[in-house]
């Protein structure tokens, strides 16, 4: 009977160590997504206010350095006009992408969330587990020397 108890014991023991262990691996890889999704959209706005800083800057001054030199030539002048309506379009296309700022920063307060929930559930089970082992220990201590006593309480 003893034994049976204890093997009993050990084995829901294991499984809750082995839950737990899943639970706190899968917790860990849902951080890490969110850090790495919350780097990649800070990522995409840096690149898409960088891009149109330059399309508005360095773009439109070479256009108008090309328009000065070819004023002279109506057929050219003409292709130029296309080209700077066309980098108008590209920058008011850039400047209409939403921006993830806001996104971005909601991800990393979940991620810092979790966190904090993550540790506390982690602490909590391990309390639970010596209150649980305890309880087990004194049951098979009850069992072994077969104490009412012990197995009562």
């Amino acid at each position: 009977m003893a034994v049976t108890a204890g093997l009993i014991c050990c084995a829901a023991v294991g499984i809750g160590f082995y839950g737990n262990s899943e639970t706190n691996d899968g917790v860990f890889q849902l951080l890490y997504a969110l850090d790495h999704a919350s780097q990649t959209l800070t990522g995409i706005d840096s690149l898409v206010d960088s891009t149109t800083l330059q399309m508005q800057g360095a773009l439109e001054q070479h256009l108008a350095q090309l328009n000065e030199l070819l004023a002279s030539r109506g057929d050219y002048l003409q292709t130029l006009k296309f080209t700077q309506q066309l980098a108008g379009s590209i920058v008011l296309q850039l400047q209409g992408l939403p921006a993830w700022r806001g996104v971005s920063a909601d991800l990393t307060e979940l991620s810092g969330q979790v966190a904090y929930v993550e540790y506390y559930r982690w602490l909590a089970y391990l309390l639970f587990f010596i209150l649980v082992l305890t309880v087990c220990l004194l049951a098979c201590l009850g069992l072994a020397k077969h104490s009412r006593c012990l197995l009562v309480m």
